[in-house]
């Protein structure tokens, strides 16, 4: 698959600002919260991490608050942000063993070290092009066993993924040249869909979703979105049906075709 189409965020946007925010488990949604908790369990462990567009390494600093992490592994397209996370790094501010990969998840086939108990992916495979891409790439490195974590927009209408119709600008200092970002959106029946068909089958979804308006920064069609965590466990053994477990607001399937 060529991956030309992915955006690769050349400017020092993305770096900048999560410096700054989303390093800290303070700074972590409700449904983040939500997720992490339940996975971690009563051990209050996590294994080998992959953090696919990871930024500066934020999530590790935050889950390492929280829990005990095996190992963490960043992969970023921003070079600019690993840059950035390679300097958290070799300052200590990590207490497991950590390793950063500048590029495109779409441009390996497997992530060196892995593959990984608990695989990532918050704000970064629904900001550029080849989302479904994205996801599946994700999905390959996970273990049997594992699980991924995602965050995803849900509407109950139809999905886009269109930057020219659905789109945010990067701009998070006055007087930079912002970056457009694409913003992708999911019919939730077409996530699922999406899930369903992961190879090697998943075992389990867990989605947590609540209601709100698009980013004031965001051109979109649409005037509320469900903005959703996921996450799918893969499984262990050829599996039937996927268990499902969705904490979504009920209207969100008001509109959906069955």
């Amino acid at each position: 698959m060529s991956i030309a189409r992915n955006i690769a965020f050349a400017g020092g946007h993305v770096a900048k600002f999560f410096a700054a925010h989303r390093v800290r488990w303070s700074e972590f949604y409700p449904s983040e919260h939500f997720i992490f908790e339940r996975l971690a369990g009563p051990e209050r462990r996590f294994g080998k991490v992959l953090d696919v567009g990871c930024a500066v390494g934020g999530l590790g600093l935050a889950l390492e608050e929280r829990f005990s992490v095996g190992r963490y592994v960043g992969v970023e397209i921003s070079r600019k942000a690993i840059d950035a996370a390679r300097v958290l790094a070799k300052e200590g501010r990590f207490r497991c063993p950590v390793a950063f990969h500048a590029g495109d998840i779409l441009a390996t086939d497997a992530v060196e070290g892995g593959p990984f108990d608990l695989v990532v992916a918050l704000s970064s495979a629904d900001w550029n092009i080849e989302t479904d891409a994205i996801l599946r790439a994700c999905w390959d490195n996970v273990a049997p066993g594992g699980t991924f974590v995602m965050s995803l927009r849900l509407t109950d209408g139809r999905s886009l993924n269109d930057i020219s119709r659905s789109y945010q600008e990067l701009r998070y200092e006055e007087g930079e040249a912002p970056e457009r970002a694409n913003y992708v959106v999911f019919g939730v029946r077409e996530i699922l869909r999406l899930f369903e068909g992961f190879s090697p089958r998943a075992s389990n979804v867990l989605g947590y979703g609540t209601w709100g308006p698009p980013s004031r920064t965001a051109v979109t069609p649409y005037h509320r979105l469900c903005f959703t965590v996921f996450a799918v466990t893969k499984a262990k053994a050829p599996a039937g049906e996927i268990a499902t477990e969705l904490h979504f607001p009920a209207s969100l399937w008001s509109g959906v075709e069955t």
